[in-house]
């Protein structure tokens, strides 16, 4: 009923339809995945969508409330016809290759790129990776704008476990090496180049995104080989300066860091040893230390210190437990005010801890033991 009602009296460019358009759509969206394929809903879709949230039509010039309602229409109903095709998809492998041919998809792509407000809603992020997993081998989509949709929401949604682990395992199939050594090198020019002038809050905001970025793509599986793993320890190193000399604070410094950290994490995955750099230990020190409620930083650096107890024996538990890493560890784990993430990051680091303390009991510090022993 909802896609005959939709198909033969809605699809019209006519603005004041797009209310009842949302409508209908949702009717769709309660469909299960083998109905929606079979039928011609998804064809529905793609019309409603193009005569509404992808036409050029002008505003009305005389109910600015009028408009901005009906921009907020039209933002739902790209949401909910995201959702649509989302459970589409997984009900029939043919739906991927129809939305592209219409070029549906691709323009979905380039509405949510342009309006951020699609990717910030973490349900609507993740119904467009979801689409996005079920696509990723059909021919004709734009992968490059695939690839930064992908990075937005996870730069978008940094604390939402399900959006990040599911970005990280789609965005090896849209993004090569090159793509990250090319995003590397850009964002390396723009830190020197910050670096080396004023800063302000602005640059330390241009400094968050290109970390963020950075931080999001060197998440996909396989993707940091050697180049990029020095290129991006070359990045990290150059990003800890403009930080630690930086007097701002605020957002953007937050943003910068956690990012920063995030990164950090990456590279002590790939066995990069970051003790021996004292502008980042510093960096990190400050992150296991952040009292804000930013569960993003502090689950990031606790994971750092876990995988970097694992790196050059006794050694490696010496540096965790200098910067006070197993104190940190054990407040996380015993305070009812972190996130089920970070409480189950600092268990999973204290394994690490404890591991490789016992493969090199009779060279730790027994100090050190005591900490691990308390934690």
């Amino acid at each position: 009923v909802a896609q005959n009602v939709l198909r033969q009296q809605m699809i019209s460019p006519d603005e004041s339809n797009i209310g009842t358009c949302l409508s209908g759509l949702k009717m769709l969206e309660s469909m299960d995945g083998k109905s929606l394929a079979s039928t011609e809903a998804v064809d529905v879709v793609a019309d409603v969508l193009s005569a509404h949230a992808f036409s050029n039509g002008t505003p009305g010039d005389d109910d600015d409330v009028e408009d901005a309602e009906d921009a907020a229409r039209k933002l739902e109903a790209v949401k909910v016809g995201v959702n649509v095709m989302s459970i589409a998809s997984c009900g029939e492998a043919s739906v991927a290759q129809e939305l592209i041919a219409k070029g549906t998809l691709n323009k979905v792509l380039t509405y949510s790129l342009d309006n951020e407000a699609v990717l910030s809603d973490a349900a609507s992020a993740y119904n467009t990776l979801n689409l996005l997993a079920n696509v990723s081998g059909a021919e004709g989509l734009d992968k490059q704008k695939a690839s930064a949709c992908i990075v937005e929401a996870m730069m978008l949604n940094p604390t939402d476990v399900e959006i990040m682990e599911k970005g990280g395992n789609i965005l090896s199939a849209y993004i090569t090496k090159s793509d990250l050594s090319a995003k590397l090198q850009e964002s390396s020019n723009l830190v020197l180049q910050i670096n080396s002038g004023e800063m302000t809050k602005k640059t330390i905001a241009q400094t968050a995104r290109a970390m963020a970025a950075v931080a999001t793509m060197s998440s996909a599986t396989g993707i940091m080989d050697e180049n990029n793993t020095a290129s991006a320890s070359v990045l990290l190193e150059s990003t800890s300066k403009v930080l630690a000399s930086s007097t701002i604070r605020g957002a953007e410094y937050t943003e910068a860091l956690t990012s920063s950290v995030q990164l950090m994490n990456r590279l002590a995955r790939a066995n990069v040893d970051l003790s021996q750099s004292e502008c980042q230990k510093a960096l990190l020190v400050e992150a296991l230390n952040d009292t804000s409620t930013n569960e993003s930083l502090k689950s990031s650096a606790i994971g750092c210190i876990g995988t970097m107890s694992t790196m050059g024996g006794a050694q490696g538990v010496a540096t965790v437990a200098a910067m006070g890493g197993l104190e940190v560890i054990t407040n996380a784990v015993l305070s009812k005010d972190n996130s089920g993430t970070t409480s189950k990051v600092a268990k999973e680091s204290l394994q690490q801890i404890t591991e490789s303390a016992t493969a090199n009991v009779e060279s730790v510090a027994q100090s050190s033991l005591l900490k691990i022993v308390e934690a």
